[in-house]
């Protein structure tokens, strides 16, 4: 069978036979070789070489490109899961304190310092979550015996301040005491954050009404 035709010049075939040279597997490398009637580029071994290690560093750039953009948000639910569960147990706290002074004083006799016992009791039944020597931390105790007529006490800030009036609305109508504590809180999520009141309400049958 007679060879295809060759239409190229005898300058093109020198120039193309002298800018291809055999690689070890049999395959042409180097700059160019001949396509038909075009010379095109050949990657040769030394580029085929640095290939793998380009695409790494490629696959690493976009990694530290998506940790920068998702980091700031993980950071951000990371805060704000931290302050809430925070927050939550201080609320816990304030709950308990209430619970525990209302008991105690369900079962304690009327005397003179039957209020600030209460609000003692209150203070330290909430781990430590409460202090009325802070201007935004108060403790309310209120007690009835015909269900109408209120003595109150709350103190906050280092102050104790006498009332008539409950701490909070009820719907019973038996003797009872009331215990009322609030706190401030806050949760930060970096990016947002707000303030919370945190506090407990207990109601206790007053059993040692005079």
């Amino acid at each position: 069978m007679d060879d295809a035709p060759d239409n190229r010049t005898a300058m093109d075939r020198r120039w193309a036979a002298s800018s291809v040279r055999a690689s070890s597997n049999g395959h042409p490398e180097g700059t160019t070789r001949l396509l038909g009637d075009e010379c095109v580029a050949v990657p040769g071994a030394s580029f085929r070489r640095w290939l793998p290690v380009l695409r790494a560093s490629d696959e690493r750039g976009s990694h530290v490109v998506e940790f920068v953009l998702i980091f700031p948000i993980l950071l951000a639910l990371v805060f704000g899961l931290i302050t809430a569960g925070i927050a939550f147990s201080n609320k816990l706290s304030t709950t308990n304190g209430a619970r525990e002074a209302a008991r105690y004083a369900a079962t304690l006799p009327d005397d003179a310092s039957w209020f600030t016992n209460v609000i003692s009791t209150a203070e330290t039944s909430s781990s430590g979550d409460i202090d009325t020597e802070k201007a935004d931390h108060s403790v309310c105790v209120s007690r009835t015996i015909d269900g109408s007529t209120w003595e109150s006490m709350e103190r906050v800030g280092g102050t104790a301040t006498a009332g008539v009036a409950a701490c909070f609305a009820d719907t019973r109508d038996d003797p009872r005491v009331q215990v009322q504590v609030q706190r401030p809180g806050e949760v930060d999520a970096i990016f947002y954050q707000f303030d919370v009141t945190l506090g407990g309400q207990a109601v206790a049958r007053w059993e040692a009404a005079p």
